[in-house]
């Protein structure tokens, strides 16, 4: 990793440690069948991921679940359309801090869950994930001892590195979970 990005990093990581610290939100597990507003937020830089969250929405929204949507793409092209509430790498600090209205209506919803698909780590959605006022939030687990503050349960997704498995890994355990 370069100097500045590394800096940049430990910059955003400290601002977050900042706000967390001021954060009263109290999370807890809710039963997935009593769930009735889930929050996604997922990385669409790689645009044949999204197929597979679009799929996983559609199958939520078919079983009674209102679902939202942030992505975050890093950049997008002129021209380029998408059809989710997104923001980009240009709705960032300097050193990474996601910014704007798009972003902190979403950290202000209070779903009873909250998902973050993507299995690469990407500092701003877990910006995002740490200061949810969602009830549960849940997202990839990796060796980084920083994510312990966005996510209420981590996925190991270490064995079978691609999207589609990892959504089917946090169905499972959402459902098992009461």
């Amino acid at each position: 990793m370069n100097l500045f990005r590394n800096l940049q990093l430990r910059w955003l990581n400290y601002m977050l440690s900042k706000k967390i610290s001021k954060k009263s939100i109290q999370h807890s597990s809710i039963s997935f069948e009593k769930t009735k507003r889930i929050g996604i937020l997922y990385d669409i830089t790689k645009m044949s991921d999204s197929v597979f969250v679009d799929n996983y929405v559609q199958l939520l929204k078919k079983s009674g679940k209102k679902v939202e949507l942030l992505a975050y793409k890093e950049v997008v092209e002129e021209g380029e359309e998408l059809k989710v509430e997104y923001f980009t790498k240009k709705d960032s600090t300097w050193y990474g801090l996601p910014i704007g209205e798009v972003v902190n209506n979403f950290i202000e919803t209070p779903f009873d869950i909250l998902m973050a698909l993507h299995i690469n780590p990407v500092p701003q959605l877990e910006y995002i994930a740490a200061l949810s006022h969602a009830s549960f939030r849940v997202g990839c687990y990796d060796d980084d001892d920083s994510k312990v503050e966005c996510y209420d349960l981590m996925i190991d997704n270490a064995n079978n590195k691609s999207l589609q498995h990892f959504i089917q890994q946090i169905d499972k355990h959402l459902k098992i979970m009461n």
